[in-house]
Parts: C-alpha cells; sequence; structure tokens
C-alpha cells in the first residue's frame, strides 16, 4: 500500500518507519515509479528478501535499514549494494540487524 502512493507521483522520499512492515511489493521499473532517492524503513520487521526489492530502487542516495530482521546478505545482494554504493548511494545504515556477509 505505501508504494501504491509512488507508483502515482514522483515521490522522491519514502519513510516507512515504524510502521511493521515485513516486504516491500516488487516496483516497476516505469522510470516514473523508480524516483525514490531516500529510503527509510527502520525499525520494521523486513527480512532478507526485502533486499531484493531494494536493490531495484537505481536512484537511491539514502537508506536506511536499522533495527529490522536481516541476518544475512547474498552475495547477489551484496553485489547490487554495491554497485548502488558506487553510482549513487551515499548512506546505508544497517544498525541493529545481525547481518553476517
Amino acid at each position: 500500500m505505501v508504494l501504491s502512493v509512488c507508483q502515482r507521483c514522483r515521490l522522491r522520499v519514502l519513510n516507512g518507519t515504524r510502521n511493521h512492515l515485513t516486504s516491500l511489493p516488487p516496483l516497476n521499473n516505469n522510470s516514473e515509479q523508480n524516483n525514490v532517492k531516500e529510503l527509510y524503513l527502520s525499525e520494521n520487521d523486513l527480512e532478507n528478501d526485502v533486499l531484493d526489492v531494494i536493490a531495484e530502487y537505481s536512484h537511491l542516495r539514502i537508506l536506511h535499514l536499522a533495527y529490522n530482521e536481516l541476518t544475512e546478505l547474498y552475495d547477489r545482494q551484496v553485489t547490487r549494494l554495491l554497485e548502488l554504493c558506487t553510482s549513487n548511494l551515499l548512506t546505508l545504515l544497517l544498525v541493529e540487524n545481525c547481518v553476517v556477509f
């Protein structure tokens, strides 16, 4: 439901902090729907599979995922996050997730 708003406008900042989110729907690759630059998803119940969806946000500059249920980053996810870091991503926050690489 949160991302349905994103599909109707040119949303740049999406703050889904403290909403008990357990997943995110797949992002449509339409360029008008992929304008989010700041994604705040801290203090939810997101697990490892959310990283595959987040990796599709090609314009991300800030990504906050602190205090979720992330436990492991798979090679493909690490690769995609590194690609984001070299192109756009300036801030990546993964505090309090018990992540194993």
